[in-house]
């Protein structure tokens, strides 16, 4: 997978072009790597045999060593020499190397060190794993539903990929320095301290307000934090997410609520109720309201419920599985696809669309 760094016609070249990177990450960096290349970076990254070419990673290394040149895990401590940037994880070549000697050999340059909890503290030596992280920081315990266990994310390395980009976020941060004054940076990417801004602004219900926050499942906590709202509604052939408006954004309920009606699913008693203004005393009365709307979504097939959400401004929406996305109209008209090489593969391109500055999609 060779880089291609060529300025396109008519375009300046791309902000990171001849910046050389060394990649020694594994899963925990990988994502930065992909955004670097993307940029113009020439980045190396190392395998070793046992990151496997095939099974359930080779779709995962297959999309982020799009655009890098993949080199023997042995070649990492030469290219990490002349590198302006460095990508390490200990856990991808454990014994290898150390951030130490990497530091010494090259001052100049800006090291992400990935690691699972960070380079100091009681756990900075512990073995971690993706479900680990999410669970350290909180995450896990707020998903799944309101009576059982905790459910697991179905997205695979979700902490790595989060941790990169804020790993790119503090990069840039140091590439500014490192371009003014020559010196290069340590960063100190701890997967599970970037897990922590996951949930931001719910630890700040604890701290300010002592509450607690638990699982909700497919639920919206409501008024005291006591009441729950679901949002998630089957349908004729799937599911839906439907989040009822009152107040100013109330006309999407409102048109809601008359074709349920002309269906025959409105009863003159939330035909004459003043939508504008809805409170619930109690988790019964919630459920009474949404049943009328529980009737009419499961009568209706995804498509037109979506249809004329769109058309009556309600704030509801498919649950889209994969090929659902594959062939989502809006996003082809983004032109968020690229076709892979071999003819067959599609990716998404870059994660935003700007002027002037090219991100390149890249194919290969």
């Amino acid at each position: 997978m060779k880089p291609d760094s060529t300025p396109k016609q008519g375009l300046p070249p791309p902000p990171f072009q001849g910046l050389r990177v060394a990649e020694s990450a594994g899963t925990a960096g990988a994502l930065t790597g992909r955004m670097l290349t993307d940029l113009g970076a020439t980045v190396f990254t190392a395998r070793s045999k046992s990151d496997g070419s095939s099974g359930r990673l080779a779709a995962f290394y297959g999309a982020f060593d799009l655009g890098k040149t993949v080199v023997r895990a042995a070649e990492f401590a030469e290219h990490a020499l002349s590198a302006d940037v460095i990508l390490w994880d200990v856990n991808a070549q454990p014994g290898a190397i150390c951030c130490t000697s990497l530091r010494a050999d090259n001052p100049s340059a800006i090291i992400l060190r990935f690691t699972p909890f960070g380079s100091n503290g009681p756990d900075a030596d512990r073995p971690s794993s993706d479900l680990i992280a999410i669970a350290a920081s909180g995450y896990l315990n707020l998903t799944g539903a309101a009576q059982g266990r905790p459910v697991k994310p179905s997205a695979p390395f979700m902490s790595a990929r989060f941790a990169s980009l804020h790993a790119f976020a503090a990069l840039l941060i140091a590439r500014r320095r490192q371009r003014k004054t020559g010196q290069g940076a340590l960063i100190d990417v701890s997967i599970r301290d970037v897990g922590l801004w996951m949930l931001v602004n719910a630890y700040q219900f604890w701290d300010q307000q002592q509450i607690n926050l638990t699982r909700r499942g497919n639920t919206y906590a409501i008024g005291d934090m006591s009441l729950a709202l679901p949002l998630l509604f089957e349908t004729s052939d799937g599911s839906v997410v439907w989040l009822p408006m009152t107040g100013r954004d109330v006309r999407g309920m409102q048109a809601l609520v008359g074709r349920m009606a002309a269906a025959g699913f409105a009863a003159p008693d939330l035909l004459a109720r003043d939508l504008t203004q809805i409170e619930f005393a109690s988790q019964a009365e919630i459920e009474d309201f949404l049943q009328p709307f529980r009737s009419y979504f499961r009568s209706q097939k995804t498509t037109s419920l979506y249809d004329d959400a769109v058309i009556d401004g309600t704030l509801l929406a498919p649950v889209n599985n994969f090929s659902h996305v594959l062939d989502d109209p809006q996003l082809a008209a983004r032109d968020n696809w690229i076709i892979t090489k071999n003819g067959k593969d599609k990716l998404p391109k870059a994660p935003v669309q700007m002027t002037a500055v090219p991100w390149p999609a890249r194919s290969q």
